[in-house]
This record gives structure tokens, sequence and C-alpha cells, in this order.
């Protein structure tokens, strides 16, 4: 996993970067989309459709190539993203289709996080410049989240290909040929129960390579339309009871133009897809049986619109694909979480799909989770997974290409063992062994008649160890070695050496690509293009600015730690400053870029140092703890630790009504959740004194308010767990929670995580209504607070 808290440390400006910071991940680029390999395995053509990508638990992988598509291509913005959350291996147990090497879940802020008004704006090399704003609030009854930004870059001015070097083709120099543009809109809200997101992106990339017969240093360009918008709904009937529902509608819509021929007589073509569908799923989740959780749901996307269209517009229009279909597939799954003994749990997963062909699959998953000390965690897993061949790979042609027609699913057995050990807090080692078997590769081959077309082809393994060393008391920013080495079996280990021998321009099976192709979303892999990778920008040390610059595969970083006035002025207006409607600017470090943000935010915002979030390995602490518990990325039980540490000693600083039998009694903390991890947490904190008291843990989700002195109530026990606030509404009891929206349920105080750090907000109405209150110290360090 990678939180919000270090995308941002680390520069990360697409989600590419963020997923090549994993391990076992590796990116290809070719100039017009960002493609993910995992474990040694990545096929051209294939637009990463071997990885499931979802936003908030939904499928972006869109109804015509089945693209997780991860450059600035991805519709969300990286600055609205809270964390990317990654499982390697089989998913489809629970996710179905196209989880077969993996699962990327994107989860996106909060309204809490991102309150107010936030303006930001970027300017780079190469005209790079971005804009972006967002916006966080009530509107009503509604918490709401609204982000829109725009990119703009002309690209490199001049980009020069040996394979073009003649004097016919402008001496192999592409000019002015590798612009791109990306508007994106995003918008999140939630009424109670009920949430609703949509998301709009259009993106445009100039294509400079001249792949698959295009002509050399002419107009090619790609543009990539998403759209989307879903309903859901989520909800607890007791405390064994959970039900969860979504249902929305997306569209997709690629336009691909290039011109063929030769110069003498240029043909231009035009390649369009669009697709429409609905979908939606239902979750119900049962506990009532002792050490078991068990999850049954189904799920459904209807494809009502399919539209392949491929043609030459001149001299003489000649279509080559008018194809206009629709499809469906549907789905029931099961899932139990068994918990075998408090060191061991067991999770079994089945699902049955109705696939796109009407053909089923059955896709059933077991792991194992052993825990024998708190420093060491194994985990033993095996499964199946499946991929359906998509709309282009069974229906797309034209005058090179004929159609794949019925195909087989791709499917996929793994193993895998992994260890962990936390030695210390920020420090953790982890060590993963894997195989797979992938067979019915659906691969591009040659036909007699000169053709060429997708076909069921071959069978991989791949066996591999994957090593990471995380270390570091800073979360947002830890210092990480990654090791993966892999072996991926045949034909794919000397096909990656063939295409290598022939610069990139070979197959899978090393065969050079047809003179002409008019799909965007043919093997493009093949191009002339050199590949790239971008190198994740190092992290710096607090009180330092600086400025990348990138030349090629070398990176120049420009470190000022004693900063001149100047900068020192700029990076103190970075705090709060004022109570509120509050303005701040900054330079903060970007990959290649430098970046100004501009915020504004309402509310009760203090002067005082101790404003300012205290991160782990911070020097400066005007109150321990309490003014930023750090979270620990990658360990979420270090998460639960800062949750229950800031809870413990944020009730240090409360202040309840006199009382001769409180005082002799116990603090009754009440804590409502469904994590272990957390359960474990505030365990080991029971007993502990505070103000005097010793701390009793009163745990269950039927909590009475004459049973708690202190109610916490973790976002894990979901949005319904908030209404129990009715029951406590002036009562002489303290609640703090970490549901978004917290304070306007009629809670006191909310916990927010704001990139890695925790901070909390404070309501006072109602804390005087109760005849409670908070220490002056306490207050001072609240990012807001509401009269």
């Amino acid at each position: 996993m990678r939180t919000g808290g270090e995308i941002r440390a680390q520069g990360y400006r697409t989600l590419a970067e963020v997923l090549e910071s994993l391990p076992g991940v590796h990116l290809r680029q070719d100039r017009s989309y960002t493609y993910t390999g995992v474990r040694g395995f990545e096929r051209p053509g294939d637009y990463s459709s071997r990885v499931l990508l979802l936003l908030d638990g939904v499928r972006l992988n869109e109804a015509i190539y089945d693209s997780a598509t991860a450059g600035n291509e991805f519709p969300i913005d990286v600055e609205l993203i809270d964390r990317v959350e990654y499982i390697p291996g089989p998913g489809s147990a629970l996710y179905g289709s196209n989880a077969l090497l993996g699962v990327v879940n994107v989860v996106t802020r909060s309204p809490s996080q991102r309150p107010g008004t936030m303006l930001g704006a970027e300017w780079g090399s190469q005209g790079r410049h971005k804009l972006g704003a967002t916006w966080g609030g009530d509107l009503g009854t509604a918490r709401v989240l609204l982000g829109v930004s725009r990119l703009r870059s002309r690209g490199h001015a001049s980009l020069y290909f040996a394979e073009y070097d003649a004097p016919e083709t402008n001496g192999g120099r592409a000019v002015g040929r590798d612009g791109e543009r990306s508007d994106k809109l995003f918008a999140k809200a939630r009424w109670g129960d009920l949430g609703l997101t949509a998301v709009l992106s259009d993106r445009r990339k100039d294509d400079p390579t001249g792949g698959f017969g295009v002509l050399f240093d002419t107009a090619s360009s790609s543009v990539d339309r998403f759209a989307s918008a879903g309903l859901n709904y989520g909800t607890r009937f007791d405390a064994d009871r959970e039900l969860h529902a979504r249902l929305g509608v997306t569209g997709y819509t690629y336009v691909g133009r290039g011109i063929y021929g030769s110069a003498q007589q240029p043909v231009p073509a035009l390649t369009r897809a669009h697709a429409q569908w609905l979908s939606g799923e239902l979750r119900y989740v049962w506990s009532g049986w002792q050490g078991h959780r068990v999850l049954v749901g189904a799920e459904f996307q209807d494809n009502w619109r399919q539209h392949l269209f491929s043609a030459d517009l001149e001299p003489a229009p000649q279509v080559y694909t008018d194809n206009r279909f629709n499809t469906s597939r549907a789905s029931l799954f099961a899932n139990d979480e068994w918990e075998l003994h408090r060191t061991l749990r067991l999770n079994l997963g089945v699902r049955a799909d109705r696939q796109l062909d009407g053909r089923s699959a059955t896709s059933p998953r077991l792991a194992a989770l052993w825990s024998p000390h708190a420093q060491w965690t194994f985990k033993l897993q095996g499964g199946r997974a499946f991929r359906e061949p998509n709309a282009s790979e069974t229906d797309y042609r034209d005058s090179a290409q004929a159609a794949g027609g019925a195909l087989l699913a791709e499917s996929l057995r793994s193993l895998e063992l992994a260890a962990l050990w936390r030695p210390a807090p920020g420090l953790d080692a982890s060590v993963s062994a894997y195989r797979f078997d992938l067979r019915d590769i659906i691969d591009f081959v040659d036909l007699p008649d000169g053709q060429q077309t997708y076909a069921n082809a071959g069978s991989a393994r791949s066996e591999g160890l994957e090593t990471e060393l995380t270390a570091g008391q800073r979360p947002a920013a830890p210092a990480r070695q990654l090791g993966t080495a892999a072996r991926t079996g045949p034909p794919e280990r000397r096909a990656a050496e063939r295409r290598t021998a022939l610069g990139g321009q070979a197959d899978a099976h090393g065969r050079r690509p047809p003179a002409r192709c008019h799909g965007r979303r043919q093997p493009r892999a093949h191009r002339r293009a050199a590949q790239h990778r971008r190198r994740a920008p190092r992290a710096l040390r607090a009180g330092q600015c600086a400025a990348r610059l990138c030349a090629g595969r070398r990176t120049l970083v420009a470190r000022r730690g004693g900063l001149q006035p100047r900068w020192r002025a700029l990076c103190r207006s970075c705090r709060p400053r004022a109570r509120s409607g509050h303005a701040r600017t900054g330079w903060t470090p970007v990959a290649r870029s430098v970046r100004l943000e501009f915020l504004s935010m309402a509310g009760t915002v203090p002067r005082s140092c101790r404003a300012r979030p205290v991160r782990a390995g911070s020097r400066r602490s005007c109150w321990p703890v309490a003014a930023g518990a750090p979270v620990q990325a990658q360990a979420p039980s270090a998460e639960a630790e800062a949750k229950a540490r800031f809870v413990v000693t944020l009730v240090r600083f409360a202040q309840w009504p006199a009382s001769p039998a409180a005082e002799r009694a116990a603090m009754r903390l009440c804590v409502v959740h469904r994590s272990p991890a957390l359960a474990a947490a505030f365990a080991s904190r029971e007993g502990a004194p505070v103000t005097g008291r010793p701390l009793e843990l009163v745990s269950g989700d039927a909590v009475r308010p004459a049973a708690c002195d202190v109610l916490f109530i973790d976002a894990s026990a979901g949005s319904g767990a908030s209404e129990a606030l009715v029951a406590f509404a002036g009562k002489p009891v303290l609640t703090l929670g970490t549901i978004d929206g917290f304070l306007s349920r009629g809670g006191m105080v909310e916990l927010v995580n704001v990139d890695d750090t925790f901070r909390f907000d404070v309501a006072l109405k109602p804390m005087r209504a109760a005849h409670l209150g908070l220490s002056s110290q306490a207050l001072k360090l609240a990012r807001r607070i509401q009269e």
C-alpha cells in the first residue's frame, strides 16, 4: 500500500509512478500510454488488461479493450488519492475477470481530508503546466468533495529516432509531435448511508513514433474520454448484519487519427471505439457465527452499447470495421474469514461467473494467515483466476488484421508464500516467493494469407522472489529498498530477447509488426520508440526545499538545507496564520516541475507552532503524540496503534463535570469498530492510568451512555454506526470518531488522516451541551473548531 502522505512526499504525479514503487511491478511507456507489468509478465498489446483497476472498490477497466490506464490517462488526479492498495496474485474469486495478476484499488480522499478551497499550480520544462482546485465541505445535509484539474504539455520539441534517420523523414527527428492535454473533473458526495461518485476525464496525446506504418513526423494522436456516475448504499441492521449495494453507469470513447500511405499519396485514417454500460453489485455480510465473517454477493455488468469503427477517410473512404453489438456478464460469489485461533486465520472464497460469451467459469481461492508472534506474520495463498477476451480482440478487423472470433478465456493458477517481520517500530522486512502458470494466452499470430489476428497461443510460467525493506520513523517518506527476481518461462523469455535484438519492433514471438495497422489497441509496444522509465524523486528532510532538473535518465536534485531569507519566508507562510479564511503559498518538490499551492480553509486555525502537524521522527512537539500521530505506511497495525495512542492522549486533556464517584471509578472507553488490529491496539492500553483513573475498555456495537465515559467510533464500523450518537446527545460522554462528517452527525471530535498524520476537528456546541470541555492546550492543536 502507498498512502497519500507518501505519494505527496515522494512527488508522484501519476498513478503509474505510484505503482512503480511497489514490489514486483514494472512499467513500460511508448509515448502514448503507460503499461503495467506484474512479476515479470506483461504482453505487448494487452493494455494492462491482466490487472484489475478499482476506484473506491468499483471496476474501472473499460468495456472495449479492458485497459487499466495508469498514466495521465487515468481519470483521477493524483491529488485526490488517499491511498493506493495493491494485492498481487489472482483476485477473480472476489472480483471476476481481469483480476489475473493483481488488483489495484485507488481510494479517494474524503471531504474532511480536503476541507475548504485549495488551489494548486505546477510549472515545468517542455511547456508543462497544470492547474487544479478542490473544495470540500457541507452542502445542506450532504458532505461533498469537488476536484478539477487541467494539464497542458508540449512535450519534447524534437525527438530523434535512429530507425528513421533518412533525408525523406527529416533525418529521424519528430518535431512538435509530443504534446499532451488532460482535463479531469471529480465529485463525491454522501448523505448518511447513501453516496454518489462522478468522474469525467478527457485526454489527448500526440504520437511522435510513427508506429505501424503511420507516416513519420506527421499528425497522429489518441483521445480517451471517460465518464462515470454511481450510487452506493451501505447500512448495518445490527451488530452481525451489513448490506452494501451499488449501481452505476459508465461511458468510454476512444478516437485515434493517423496518416498512412506515402508522402506523395497520404491516406488519413480514423479509428473510433465507444462503449456504455450499466453495472451493479449487492453484498451481504453476516458475522453471527462465532469466528466467522461470511460475505455473499452478486454482480452484473450490462454493456448495452459497444461500437468499433475503423476506416480510411481519403482519397476514397473505405470502411474496414463498423460493428455494433452488446454483451453482458453476471456472477455470484461467497467468502468466509474464519478465525481458527487468535494467531491463525483462514480466508475461503469462490466465485461463479457467466462470461460475456455465455460460457461459465469458477474461481476458488484459499489463504492462511499465521501470526505466532507480534513481530512475525506468515501468509500462504493459492487460487485460480481468468481473463475474458475483450471486444477488440474478438471483433476488430482492418486491412492487416482479421477478427479473433471465438477465443477462450486466459486462465491462471498461482501459489504464494510470504513472510513479514516487524522487529521495531518503523522497520519492516518482507519476503514473498511465488509461482504461477498462465494458459491459453491471447496473442497476436500470423495467418497464411499474410494477415494477423488474436488467438489462444501458448502458455507461460513465472517463478520469483520479492523482498522489501522499509525503515524510518517518518511515515510519509520512509527509506525503502525493493528487490525482485523473476523467471518467466517460454515462449515469453525467448520472445523478449528477440524483441530486444530487433529494437522493440517485434511481436511476442519475435516477428515484426504489420506494415499497416489502423487500430490504436493493437500491440503498439512494437513501435520504434525507445522505452523509458521515470525514477521516483527522493524524499527531502524536514526544512528543505528543492527544485528538480531531469535530463534523460540522469536526475539532478538541488537541495537547500539552510534556506535563504526569501525561501524561509515562503516556507513559513505555508503554516496557518489566520483564524479563518487563511491562505498560504509555498514551494513543494514535484518531479521535474515546480509547484505553487494556494489554500483557503474555513474554521478556526491557531497561529501557534502547535498547529503544525507532528510526524514521527520530528524533534519538535508542542503536544506529545496527539498533535499528529503518525500512520505507518504498509503496516495496518501501525495505523491502529496511532489511532489508539491519539484517542488515549486526547482523553487526558478532556474535562468532565466534577463528581466524587467518577473520580474513584475507572475511565470507561467504549470502542465501536470492525478491525482486529484496532482491538489489539486498544487492548494493550487497558489498565493504563488516564487522569489518575485506570482505563477500562468496553467493546461491542450495543454500547450505552451509562456504560461509557468516552465513545470512539471507527470508520471500519461503517457510517451507520454513527446513528448511536443520537442516544449520547447531551450525556457527559466524550464522543470521537474517524467517520467522515462525524461532527455534522453530532460528534464532538473528528480524527482526520491528512497525508499520514492524524489531525482533529472539534465541535464545541455538543460538548457544551454535555457539560464537557477540552483544555486550551488541546484546542490550540485543533485543525478546525466549530462554534
